[in-house]
């Protein structure tokens, strides 16, 4: 009890500060929606330029693709697919563009839709929360597209020889060169993280009953051994 007990009551405490910075998160997730910036550049000036929506014109770079592998959607097995777009101000934008199916033995790759010409794109400015978890090495083929396990904009970039801007463009639907939506900007809703905080704290009630009985029971059995 007295290993487990403060134990169990620190992941409530940790599940409780989660939930709170998912409720800051969701705050300013809907601030940020409330104007559209038409100059991707301007993200460079803020320290955190997650969640602004944009407004981009330029044109795709249709033959350098990645393919985001692992991706599951509605039960089935598939990628996020992210291409490369290039504003007409020089701008080097890494657009995932949503969800395309695999092949359930995966040794093809899928087709996926080309996107050319001149285009004009909306959608949302985002980061991942940190470094992907990998069981094994991330290796890369030399063609395009390259099916790739983690989002790594620096090697991103130096896959395309080029330097892109340090997040990503969320496509918004119906936007040219949009696929399946499949897209969480807050991986997990604050709720979540509430329910585990109180499991944990249940938890803790739990053995904090079952070490009070166990003391108690001992108490008197002493009591009767006098």
């Amino acid at each position: 009890m007295l290993l487990l007990l403060p134990l169990l009551t620190s992941l409530g405490f940790w599940q409780l500060s989660r939930y709170q910075e998912k409720l800051d998160l969701e705050a300013q997730l809907a601030a940020r929606q409330q104007s559209v910036l038409h100059s991707p550049g301007t993200l460079r000036t803020l320290d955190d330029p997650r969640f602004y929506r944009l407004q981009a014109e330029g044109r795709y770079l249709d033959d350098q693709t990645f393919l985001l592998d692992n991706r599951i959607h509605q039960g089935r097995s598939g990628y996020h697919v992210i291409t490369p777009f290039m504003t007409h101000g020089g701008q080097l934008m890494l657009v995932i563009r949503g969800w395309l199916a695999g092949s359930p033995d995966k040794t093809q790759i899928p087709m996926i839709p080309p996107i050319q010409g001149n285009n004009v794109l909306d959608g949302l400015a985002w980061q991942p929360a940190g470094k992907a978890f990998l069981l094994g090495e991330d290796h890369w083929s030399d063609s395009w597209p390259k099916v790739i396990q983690a989002l790594d904009i620096q090697r991103m970039g130096e896959a395309l020889e080029a330097v892109p801007e340090v997040w990503f463009m969320v496509l918004d639907e119906q936007q040219p060169g949009s696929l399946t939506r499949d897209f969480h900007p807050i991986n997990m809703q604050p709720g979540k993280h509430l329910g585990y905080a109180i499991q944990w704290f249940l938890m803790a009630l739990v053995m904090l009953g079952i070490g009070g009985y166990y003391l108690k029971t001992a108490g008197r059995t002493h009591d009767k051994g006098h």
